[in-house]
C-alpha cells in the first residue's frame, strides 16, 4: 500500500505529472493534498483505480477545485480549509465525506456572508455521499437565522446521514436539527458530538 502526501504542489511537481503519477501507482490507496503555501492547487484531476482514501488540506484560503475521473475503489474523502472548494466525481461511489471548515478562531457572531457561504458550500460537493460529517468550532456556524430561511429557498440536499463535531455551544441541538432538516429535508440521523480538543485533523 502506497500513501501519499504532497505539499506545496508549485514548488515540487507540475500538475501534469503529478495527475500522471497518480493514475500510474497500481497500489496507491492514500493520497493527501496539502496547499499551505502557495496557490498552485487550483484545479486537479485524480485517477486512479486503486485509491481508497483521499484528502486535502487548504488552510490558506485558496480556491480549489477537484475531479475525480475514476477512482472505483475510493470510499472516503476529507477536505479542511475554506468555502472556496469544489469536488466532483464522475462515479457513483458512495462515499463518507468529512469537511472541516475553518473560521477564525476569534469569531463569535456570524454574519449573512457566513451563513450563504454555508448553504452554497455544498452544492460544490457533486459526490454522492454516504454519511457527512461536518467540524465546526461552535454550532452556532450551521444555525441559519429564521430571516435567511425565510428568504432563501433550501438547498434541497439529499444527505441522510449527518454527523456534527463542535466545541462550543450544544445545548441548541433542537435548533440545529432543525436548521440541517431545512437545508437537507432528506435528513434521516443526526448526531453531535462535543469535541474536547481544538486541532482538527482530517
Amino acid at each position: 500500500m502506497y500513501v501519499w502526501i504532497v505539499h506545496n504542489l508549485c514548488e515540487c511537481l507540475t500538475l501534469s505529472s503529478l495527475e500522471n503519477i497518480i493514475s500510474n501507482l497500481p497500489l496507491f490507496e492514500d493520497l493527501t493534498l496539502s496547499n499551505d503555501q502557495c496557490s498552485g492547487l487550483k484545479r486537479i484531476n485524480i485517477s486512479s483505480e486503486s485509491l481508497k482514501g483521499f484528502r486535502v488540506n487548504n488552510p490558506c484560503d485558496y480556491e480549489t477545485n477537484v475531479i475525480v475521473k475514476s477512482a472505483p475503489k475510493l470510499a472516503s474523502f476529507c477536505y479542511k480549509g475554506s468555502f472556496k472548494f469544489s469536488i466532483t466525481m464522475e462515479s457513483s461511489n458512495l462515499l463518507n465525506g468529512t469537511f472541516i471548515i475553518l473560521s477564525w478562531p476569534w469569531r463569535e457572531n456570524f454574519d449573512g456572508d457566513w451563513f450563504i457561504n454555508v448553504l452554497n458550500f455544498p452544492l460544490n460537493l457533486n459526490c454522492s455521499w454516504n454519511r457527512v460529517s461536518l467540524h465546526v468550532e461552535s454550532v452556532k456556524a450551521l444555525i441559519f437565522p429564521e430571516k435567511l430561511r425565510r428568504a432563501c429557498p433550501s438547498s434541497l440536499l439529499n444527505w441522510e446521514h449527518i454527523r456534527v463535531f463542535a466545541r462550543r455551544e450544544l445545548l441548541r441541538e433542537s435548533e440545529l436539527r432543525d436548521a440541517l432538516l431545512w437545508m437537507s429535508p432528506s435528513l434521516k440521523a443526526l448526531s453531535i458530538t462535543k469535541r474536547s480538543s481544538s486541532t482538527y485533523f482530517c
